[in-house]
């Protein structure tokens, strides 16, 4: 089943880029949204947080529900963005960094 959207993202392995799904999506008039050949910069961060989430909890964790799943991952996130130190931001959580870099809120005299 294809998505019904007006731009799918793809990766570039061979089965996204056959011509039988680029066909279908183009007969769709779905357009496709593909990363530049060899270019690892487009999906690093992305690909980065994907491994924190899948080893440090999914693969942890036996879900017995999709319902558990969701939670699980929900409260990962939270640790990940609250609590959890990135080496990446001097050891600051990424939530620490985002409100010390909002601009400052003028106020009423």
């Amino acid at each position: 089943m294809v998505p019904r959207t007006s731009s799918t993202p793809i990766k570039q392995g061979c089965q996204f880029t056959s011509q039988e799904f680029t066909g279908l999506l183009k007969d769709h008039s779905i357009q496709i949204s593909m990363d530049g050949t060899g270019c690892w910069r487009d999906n690093v961060f992305v690909e980065r947080l994907w491994k924190s989430i899948t080893c440090e909890e999914v693969y942890l964790h036996a879900y017995e529900t999709v319902h558990a799943a969701q939670q699980g991952l929900a409260r990962y996130l939270t640790f990940y963005n609250q609590t959890r130190p990135h080496r990446a931001l001097d050891g600051r959580t990424p939530d620490g960094v985002y409100v010390d870099n909002l601009p400052p809120r003028l106020t009423a005299a």
